[in-house]
């Protein structure tokens, strides 16, 4: 197993560094065609974008990982089919968590808040297409890569060392010194819910969740007296964080059953390997001189 662990942790390495490239390319592109950041065109290039790079470094590391073997599926397959409600607990608590933190992170470090351009004036057609490219899109794309493509791959590991490497992949691949902290946090808990519940949809209505509560508040920010925002911003932190208080509790009677490791496991360090360990280095280089040259 430790060898299939190194074969698959050099192939998402292969694949993350297809993304990094997608990435800066998109970018470059979006400074020419889509500079304006309120008009549809930008929005739809997001959308796009958004889809080419997550998508086509998952179907390249699927073609050359190949199928799963019968003994991985079983190795990383869960051993006690978990009850719906415990499902919908894991989701919605560790939602409420990310979105609740994310609040938090905003007051501590405002630079690494979304910039979502709206306004009283903002044309229904646009709220959709803001919706889609900033909710939708990066939710279904961003699980499909990182936690159905690698996460799921690395589990023959332990999942809890897959989860660890793909929320770190996943707080690098936001390109943002300030962003990543936060980014990470959220990988972790998205991977939770992937492994927990044995489905990556779950992890997708999180992430999901997260993302469009952002937009409805940046929409509340435009509308609402500063007093009445921070009144909502506190409410929405205490009641979410009791919330998830509460669903952990909840889920929390068979949990760690998910994360169980058995002999047949390969060893957590065979996950990091020279190549994913170059290409989480090179993004660091890239992320600081991004800040130092704008």
């Amino acid at each position: 197993m430790n060898k299939k662990t190194k074969k698959y942790s050099n192939i998402a390495a292969m694949a993350l560094i297809a993304q990094a490239a997608l990435y800066l390319g998109s970018s470059m592109v979006m400074r020419s065609v889509a500079p304006d950041r309120t008009g549809w065109l930008r929005y739809v290039f997001l959308a796009v974008s958004s889809v080419v790079l997550n998508l086509v470094p998952a179907a390249l590391m699927y073609f050359v990982a190949g199928k799963r073997s019968d003994d991985e599926v079983k190795l990383t397959a869960l051993s006690e089919k978990p009850k719906n409600s415990d499902k919908i607990a894991t989701t919605a608590g560790c939602a409420a968590l990310v979105f609740a933190l994310g609040i938090l992170y905003k007051k501590v470090f405002p630079a690494a808040a979304t910039d979502i351009p709206v306004s009283i004036d903002t044309p229904a057609y646009m709220h959709v297409l803001m919706i889609l490219s900033l909710c939708v899109v990066p939710a279904v794309c961003e699980e499909l890569f990182f936690r159905k493509a690698i996460a799921s791959r690395l589990a023959i590991a332990g999942k809890t060392s897959a989860v660890i490497v793909s929320a770190l992949m996943f707080g690098l691949a936001h390109f943002s010194g300030e962003k990543f902290p936060y980014a990470f946090f959220a990988g972790i808990l998205f991977g939770w819910v992937h492994f927990r519940t044995g489905s990556v949809k779950y992890s997708m209505i999180a992430h999901f969740f997260c993302n469009f509560t952002t937009y409805l508040f940046a929409c509340a920010e435009e509308v609402m007296t500063e007093g009445a925002y921070s009144t909502l911003e506190i409410v929405t932190l205490v009641s979410f964080l009791v919330a998830s208080l509460i669903l952990s509790f909840i889920d929390s009677r068979s949990a760690s059953d998910a994360f169980k490791r058995s002999d047949d496991h390969a060893d957590a360090g065979s996950v990091i390997t020279p190549s994913l360990a170059v290409y989480a280095a090179g993004v660091t280089a890239i992320i600081l001189l991004w800040g130092q040259h704008g």
